[in-house]
């Protein structure tokens, strides 16, 4: 996988361009700032490996928790929001993290990675964040979409 990357011979779509540049930055982290050359056969056997499967898995199932959270929080601010004046921007940017967990719920197929034990906890907890901050009014709620952007 960092391999392709390096060469840029990555073969995802645009929205799975978050997950590349974290694979990416893990791969730069671990084997230098050259992760853009191709190692020769004797660097890549001695320090250059592709990262390790579990870690691997661990960006993608980090990725799918953030991307599942961000969709659950939104949801919970349109259960509160229904009918007012943010509901079209706060609908976009659901429908934005909908795209994302879907193409994160792919790589999760793909790749054979169980999603973390905590996703009940996730499910209720970004729902309730949501709705917390929308009840809270329209400047809560988006401080609360800001930082989910970010």
């Amino acid at each position: 996988l960092c391999s392709m990357l390096r060469r840029g011979a990555v073969p995802w779509g645009r929205a799975s361009t978050h997950l590349a540049w974290a694979i990416q930055r893990e791969c730069r982290r671990r084997w230098s700032d050259e992760a853009t050359v191709e190692p020769t056969p004797e660097e890549h056997d001695h320090h250059r490996a592709d990262p390790p499967v579990d870690l691997i898995h661990r960006i993608i199932r980090v990725d799918h928790a953030g991307e599942y959270g961000a969709e659950r929080i939104y949801k919970g601010q349109l259960a509160v929001l229904r009918g007012t004046a943010v509901e079209p921007t706060i609908q976009e940017m659901y429908e934005q993290e909908v795209g994302h967990l879907e193409a994160m719920e792919e790589f999760m197929r793909s790749y054979r990675v169980r999603p973390t034990v905590l996703m009940p906890l996730w499910d209720v907890a970004g729902f309730l964040l949501g709705a917390g901050t929308a009840l809270m009014g329209r400047r809560a709620a988006m401080a609360c979409t800001v930082a989910v952007e970010e």
